[in-house]
């Protein structure tokens, strides 16, 4: 086997999704906190639009880079809600999804050997696609008593002549964290300092709660000649099994990650990008995205209330995304065995810290993108696994 394919681990949130599917397939109750899908159907004018393409005849191959038409909306998407200015020609890139824009970004940008920082905690997939390319991720710690927040500092203390990429994510999947313009100011400044790329996944920037702002690292000064930013239309249009996505890039990065797209997906499906190109072009869109962001708002607020409640669990307010890290220290094992535990004898399906990183073991990762009944009922669950071990 490939050393590569060795040294990646396989997906802790598919594999516990996995575990709750064959759970629930024997008759098994399941509350499923473990992925980030949203439970809202994809908003109709979508759908349409890409029933109305295949109808059409659009169910054939189409250009690598992405439809045009969809490249040039993204780039006025852009310009409209980010500050950016981008050639649809040469600087976007229409991707498989996120994680295939990801994937693509690592394997143009990553030589062997290069080193990739990434922050505690991070999405999972960062790791694995940095190793997947050769290089070699570095993970830098957080506090989870500061909301999982990195000080700066130490993102400097840990360069080195390898360093090649700094991998930013606000809000943050898993903690939902989102950069302050004073952290990301700073970042910025370690990066322009040593020479580094930043990429930035940027596919929660809707969800932000209680005031957060989302900002783009490529709207700083000096900074689009040295930022790849990728986003997605999966959580904000509920759009998570459509698998589409884009990138935005300085123009050698972007040919470089075309031929990527080439070898391993060919193009898009084009009755896919017609309802992405919906998405983005459709009056009443944007009223629909904000109503799903205040149900998560609600959801949110009644997670952390439920949390408040017992004596057992403590929980890191997220500014942003629709996750929720809880501590689960109190249970006396890791975060791995403790999710295990949670699956088989609560049917509560949760992803364990340590898949985000070290800084993130004790604490357990649920997603509020579900029912609110459900998100309240698996904390209840979660809080009196831990109080039976207690007592």
């Amino acid at each position: 086997m490939n050393q590569r394919i060795a040294d990646v681990q396989e997906s802790a949130t598919l594999r516990i999704a996995d575990q709750a599917r064959a759970m629930q397939r024997q008759g098994r109750e399941v509350i499923r906190l473990e992925t980030g899908d949203p439970d809202f159907a994809t908003p109709t004018v979508i759908i349409e639009s890409a029933y109305l393409a295949m109808q059409s005849g659009f169910t054939h191959y189409g250009p690598t880079r992405g439809l045009p038409d969809l490249r040039q909306a993204v780039a006025d998407k852009l310009r409209r809600d980010n500050g950016l200015t981008a050639d649809p020609e040469t600087e976007i890139l229409i991707t498989y999804g996120a994680a295939h824009a990801l994937f693509a970004t690592f394997q143009a940008l990553v030589s062997p050997g290069d080193e990739v920082l990434l922050l505690e905690p991070y999405y999972m997939s960062y790791a694995s696609s940095v190793r997947l390319a050769g290089g070699v991720p570095v993970p830098i710690g957080s506090d989870p008593r500061s909301g999982f927040r990195v000080d700066p500092a130490q993102v400097r203390g840990r360069i080195t002549s390898r360093t090649k990429i700094l991998v930013l994510n606000s809000p943050c999947n898993p903690s939902g964290t989102v950069l302050s313009a004073s952290e990301l100011r700073d970042l910025c400044a370690i990066a322009v300092d040593a020479n580094l790329t930043i990429v930035t996944d940027d596919v929660y920037e809707k969800l932000v709660y209680d005031g957060a702002v989302h900002r783009s690292v490529a709207a700083l000064s000096g900074m689009a000649e040295r930022t790849v930013t990728i986003n997605s239309f999966s959580k904000t249009y509920a759009m998570t099994g459509w698998r589409i996505g884009y990138a935005f890039a300085w123009p050698a990065a972007i040919s470089a990650m075309l031929k990527i797209v080439q070898c391993s997906a060919t193009n898009i499906a084009l009755f896919v990008q017609y309802g992405a190109l919906s998405a983005l072009t459709k009056p009443e869109l944007p009223d629909q995205v904000e109503a799903m962001r205040l149900e998560y708002a609600r959801r949110r607020t009644l997670a952390l209330d439920a949390v408040s409640r017992p004596a057992n669990l403590a929980a890191a307010p997220p500014d942003g995304a629709f996750y929720l890290m809880l501590d689960v220290s109190l249970a006396g094992m890791d975060s791995v065995k403790c999710s295990t535990r949670l699956l088989r004898e609560e049917g509560v399906a949760v992803v364990p810290g340590i898949a985000f990183g070290e800084s993130a073991e004790g604490w357990v990762r649920v997603s509020f993108s579900v029912p609110a009944p459900d998100v309240v009922e698996g904390i209840r669950r979660i809080d009196r696994f831990i109080g039976s071990l207690r007592h």
